[in-house]
């Protein structure tokens, strides 16, 4: 890849007066656009409550509250892999339990 194509990767963006170049990971299942319109929808709610905030704080705010929902939705995740798993063990008892397998 050269280095044309590295830069042509990379979107520029500005969010309260900074410009920003960005793209996602690669393999990444949203584009550039969409995690900057998140980031931009997040520091105007920050803004409408907190008018006044530097902004660095209003960054720091965004920061804190969509780590805030990434933990909740790991650990949701989590949770909800837990409960499959337990219903696949269950599942597999009453399997097991009515299907007679045949002595070796």
């Amino acid at each position: 890849m050269t280095n044309k194509d590295k830069a042509e990767e990379y979107r520029e963006f500005e969010i309260l007066g900074h410009k920003v170049r960005f793209r996602p990971e690669n393999g990444s299942l949203v584009t550039a656009e969409n995690v900057i319109k998140l980031i931009q929808n997040e520091v105007c709610e920050v803004d409408k409550k907190i008018s006044s905030a530097r902004a660095s704080d209003k960054f720091l705010l965004v920061a804190l509250k969509l780590a805030n929902e990434r933990l909740a939705m790991e650990q949701e995740l989590k949770q909800s892999i837990d409960k499959l798993e337990i219903r696949l063990n269950e599942t597999q008892i009453i399997i097991d339990s009515c299907i007679s397998y045949p002595e070796a």
